[in-house]
């Protein structure tokens, strides 16, 4: 024997108990889980549902509309039909890498600046940086772009070469993409 109901306007009655529909919708990439998880798409009167907003890779969690407002935790009563929208923005890629001076004598220093196409997010944006010949110019093996800053300097250490000039190249790795600058260390 199954239980009949009835649905309009979001609200469904089985057995004469409430049920509404909690609807759940995303902008930009990423998902909403709820907990607990809806049985036929409803959830009884006064049931507390928790949503948790995750972000795809790329992507920032930017805030909640709807039923729910802001970034932090959502919890939901369902005591009529409700929506609940969780809007995701791309976190700002690596723009650019750049070394100056481009020459050094092998034993002085160079400064490097990542710069990033916006803002970095909450929390900052950690870019991973690494060189052709650590022997020659070393770099932090990362840094973080500080949150709201949209670049961030490191410095990259030199020792003389063994023999010639050498050309180094000095990589920065941020959310998938790669930007290269070239030192050149003179003996």
């Amino acid at each position: 024997m199954g239980q009949s109901g009835i649905c309009a306007s979001g609200v469904c009655t089985v057995n004469s108990a409430p049920q509404f529909i909690l609807s759940l919708s995303t902008v930009g990439s990423g998902t909403i889980t709820a907990s607990p998880a809806p049985v036929s798409g409803t959830y009884a009167a006064g049931t507390v549902v928790s949503l948790t907003a995750t972000p795809a890779s790329g992507s920032q969690f930017g805030g909640w509309s709807g039923a729910c407002s802001g970034t932090g935790a959502c919890s939901v009563t369902m005591d009529a039909a409700k929506s609940v929208t969780a809007t995701f923005a791309a976190l700002p890629p690596l723009l650019s890498l750049s070394l100056n001076p481009t020459t050094v004598k092998g034993g002085n220093k160079s400064t490097g600046t990542v710069t990033l196409s916006g803002p970095a997010p909450t929390g900052g944006l950690s870019v991973t940086l690494s060189s052709s010949s650590a022997k020659i110019a070393s770099v932090p093996s990362s840094i973080t772009v500080p949150a709201g800053a949209t670049s961030k300097t490191f410095i990259v250490s030199t020792k003389r070469p063994p023999s010639n000039d050498t050309t180094v190249t000095i990589s920065a790795t941020g959310l998938g993409v790669t930007k290269e600058a070239t030192l050149t260390v003179t003996r």
